[in-house]
């Protein structure tokens, strides 16, 4: 646990020291070590498993195996990387850091300000899930979506839909994301957006039982596709955030941090595009509330993952009164060390924590050895 909270800090460190986070070498260095513990880690995480096994196996005669439904680049990429002698790991290790850096520099374009609160944000709600435990197909669409803001920024909806058409070849949740390009420059007017927010909290609420009924024993049963694809791996059971309940620490942090941001709507969109940002931060919060009720939202969060944090990361620089600032600085060390805390310490996939560096000159345990690392030696378990 040490190494997670140890990380934390440091990227902390960053965002109250003025001077060093605006020293871009420093803060290269800081975003260098984030990457290093990012993306390079061994027998941490769970999806790896299949990926590696799927990898090792697939050769050009039976490629068409390891497609699921029409995602076909996925397995098309790798078959690119094996062809030309990468191993899995080098395959692996080498598009999470193309995939971190398009992220980084997705934050750099679109951020006015230092984005470091941002990065606390990124790193502990959302990093250590898309890049520790990986879901690499779905990481890879929603960076791809990332791309694909400058074509809704620049009005060119058909480079939008093929970008978007691209993502969901590699995971089909990406498709879901083509109306976004239609908020692009509209004023949302606030009572609109409470009204349906409000109405969304109401619908989780009794969408909970009644919609998990319906998808579990009406769709997902009936298309082996969906329930592959749209399985529910994904709640997290703890004291901060339990997805079998949305009255939760979670959720109400979540909503104070909406409402801090909502308040400051027109700051916001004051920025260089600050309303495409504000939008999507909105857009977000439709999800985060929907997926309470319907499990198949909550990764969908990976592809807005970025505009929230930029969102996040304006509110130091956007309330000027002392009491809001340390109000807003607050709720943002509860979300993101907490989430951190609920997402380390909620299985067996975290700790201990283990990277290929550590393993540069020792002999590399088999598959098996690494396959069973985490489940033997971890004190949580799922």
């Amino acid at each position: 646990m040490t190494i997670y909270i140890s990380i934390y800090l440091l990227i902390l460190f960053f965002a109250l020291n003025k001077k060093l986070k605006n020293t871009k070498v420093l803060f290269n260095l800081l975003l260098v070590v984030l990457g290093i513990f990012l993306c390079m880690g061994y027998m941490t995480g769970s999806d790896w498993r299949q990926y590696e096994l799927e990898y090792n196996s697939l050769n050009s005669n039976d490629i068409i195996k390891y497609v699921k439904g029409y995602e076909y680049l996925y397995p098309a990429l790798q078959m690119v990387f094996k062809s030309i002698g990468f191993t899995f790991w080098q395959f692996f290790i080498t598009l999470k850091i193309i995939l971190f850096f398009i992220t980084i520099k997705t934050f750099e374009k679109y951020s006015q300000y230092n984005y470091a609160w941002g990065l606390l944000v990124f790193y502990g709600v959302f990093g250590l899930d898309a890049y520790i435990d990986n879901p690499m197909r779905n990481l890879i669409a929603s960076v791809i979506f990332l791309s694909s803001i400058k074509y809704i920024i620049s009005n060119k909806l058909l480079k939008y839909i093929i970008m978007i058409i691209l993502a969901s070849s590699f995971h089909m949740s990406a498709l879901l994301l083509l109306p976004i390009y239609f908020i692009r420059n509209t004023n949302i007017n606030k009572k609109i957006i409470l009204i349906s927010l409000v109405g969304l909290v109401i619908f989780a609420v009794i969408g909970q039982w009644a919609f998990r009924k319906l998808l579990v024993e009406f769709i997902w049963t009936r298309s082996n596709i969906i329930a592959e694809r749209f399985n529910v791996v994904y709640l997290d059971k703890s004291f901060y955030e339990n997805r079998n309940h949305i009255i939760t620490v979670g959720f109400l942090v979540h909503v104070v941090m909406y409402i801090l941001i909502f308040l400051k709507k027109e700051e916001i969109e004051k920025q260089k595009y600050g309303r495409l940002i504000f939008n999507l931060t909105y857009v977000y919060m439709i999800v985060y509330i929907v997926s309470f009720a319907i499990w198949i939202f909550f990764r969908m969060r990976l592809y807005l993952f970025v505009p929230f944090c930029i969102s996040i990361a304006y509110l130091p620089y956007l309330y000027t009164k002392l009491y809001a600032r340390l109000l807003s600085i607050s709720i943002i060390l509860i979300m993101s060390f907490f989430t951190m805390l609920s997402t380390i310490t909620g299985s067996y996939k975290y700790i201990p924590y283990t990277n290929h560096i550590f393993y540069l000159f020792k002999n590399k345990p088999n598959f098996y050895e690494r396959s069973d690392y985490n489940f033997r030696n971890s004190p949580y378990k799922d």
